[in-house]
């Protein structure tokens, strides 16, 4: 099992550590998410497969959880908890559901979803997704969650912004996930830690002087706006959205409006079959 695994499964409580460590064994430790919910069954996914656990956590477990991911100290999570995550490091994401208004309550938390990071080999033709001939081509990345839009954007960040013709990279991590030591840390990037993607943009293309800005899942109106003004800066915008397909894709709102001023050159579907990825790249 991997580090960050193995971190993960010390936060929990002795009968869920023993479930997940015993069920992660017989995979060799290539689970992808472990989710725990209050007195229903817990689960892993072992690439987009469910293994059921035979463990159903109390609210007390679930507390326990929960302070340990917050460093004992929920309420200073208490703005991200309430939008839905709690800020992880090294790639991990954290996805919590809280009753609707309940602030950082740990005991209104019923169910806790660990997305886990793994150095998988770089998809073939990645390269050649943004780019066109020497210039690098603003591009959604779109698929339906757990995918891999992530992972592939992370390769992205590390083709573009390392090696001999390397690019400035200004990269908006509103929550910690974009960001894996081993694949940034040659990289001539900029992450900007827990801003919200208008936010990001409008202060990386305003002050840091990037070549190329990436951010995860778009989709808002305030990412939206700002896009539209970094747009007209000419700094080309690697993104990523939720849909399963391009027609799905430009029937969300935000997006559409994005199309209709010809943001992006470029649309990459990602499809993935265990850890072989496939892509469907489309022209603007």
């Amino acid at each position: 099992m991997n580090k960050e695994l193995e971190r993960i499964i010390s936060l929990m409580p002795d009968r869920a550590a023993n479930a997940i460590r015993e069920e992660c064994n017989r995979y060799n430790g290539r689970v992808d998410e472990i989710r725990l919910r209050t007195d229903r069954p817990a689960s892993l996914s072992v690439d987009r497969e469910n293994i059921v656990l035979d463990l159903r956590c109390t609210v007390s477990e679930m507390r326990g959880v929960l302070l340990a991911l917050c460093d004992g100290s929920p309420y200073a999570f208490a703005d991200a908890i309430e939008r839905g995550y709690i800020p992880q490091k090294n790639g991990v994401r954290c996805g919590v559901c809280p009753a609707k208004g309940s602030r950082a309550s740990i005991e209104s938390v019923s169910s806790i979803c660990i997305r886990l990071p793994w150095e998988r080999s770089e998809p073939d033709g990645i390269s050649e997704l943004c780019t066109d001939k020497d210039r690098v081509v603003s591009t959604l990345l779109y698929s339906p969650p757990g995918v891999g839009k992530t992972t592939v954007l992370r390769f992205l960040i590390k083709r573009l912004c390392s090696g001999e013709n390397a690019m400035r990279g200004a990269v908006i991590d509103t929550r910690g996930e974009l960001f894996l030591k081993s694949l940034s840390y040659d990289t001539l990037t900029d992450y900007l830690f827990g801003y919200e993607k208008g936010e990001g943009i409008e202060l990386a293309v305003r002050t840091l002087s990037p070549q190329v800005v990436f951010c995860d899942e778009i989709g808002l109106g305030a990412d939206a706006d700002a896009i539209l003004a970094a747009e007209n800066t000419g700094v080309p915008l690697i993104a990523s959205a939720h849909a399963d397909t391009l027609e799905a894709l430009l029937k969300r709102p935000q997006i559409a409006r994005l199309h209709e001023y010809n943001v992006f050159e470029r649309y990459v579907g990602i499809k993935r079959e265990k850890s072989v990825y496939s892509f469907e790249v489309s022209k603007a």
